[in-house]
């Protein structure tokens, strides 16, 4: 069986989702590293590290979106194909710039009154080699 390629993304070609979701809070959700755990029988637990890479996951709510604002936002989720394509995304809590994807392909929106809409969504770390930092 053949291995598929991994596609390599430019990282100054990606758009950044600060600048279609202005006013939102982000929390971390969690770091997942990448381990595994064996138990046998007999009580014995092993475990295993199999990368050096840690996927850390944020949940991002969005406030106070107008018809237009989500509209926009809408189309950026599209133009990334769901989860498949990632793009940047600053924490503005520690002004750290992190490559990320969307966890899941589809995101709801709230409306919250009158023309107010309201995003809910999990984003995660994008693979290092996926990201082509100096092209």
């Amino acid at each position: 069986m053949a291995t598929p390629q991994l596609t390599k993304y430019a990282a100054s070609t990606l758009p950044s989702l600060n600048d279609v979701l202005p006013l939102f809070s982000a929390r971390v959700q969690k770091n997942n590293r990448n381990q595994s755990r064996f138990e046998s029988r007999s009580g014995l637990v092993q475990t295993a590290e199999a990368s050096q890479y840690t996927r850390k996951r944020w949940t991002v709510v969005g406030y106070l979106l107008t018809n237009t604002a989500k509209d926009s936002f809408e189309a950026f989720v599209e133009g990334r194909h769901g989860i498949c394509i990632p793009f940047k995304w600053t924490d503005d809590t520690k002004e750290t710039l992190h490559y990320v994807r969307f966890s899941e392909s589809e995101i709801a929106f709230q409306r919250i009154k009158g023309p107010a809409w309201e995003v809910e969504f999990d984003i995660e770390t994008a693979h290092p080699l996926e990201i082509d930092t100096e092209a």
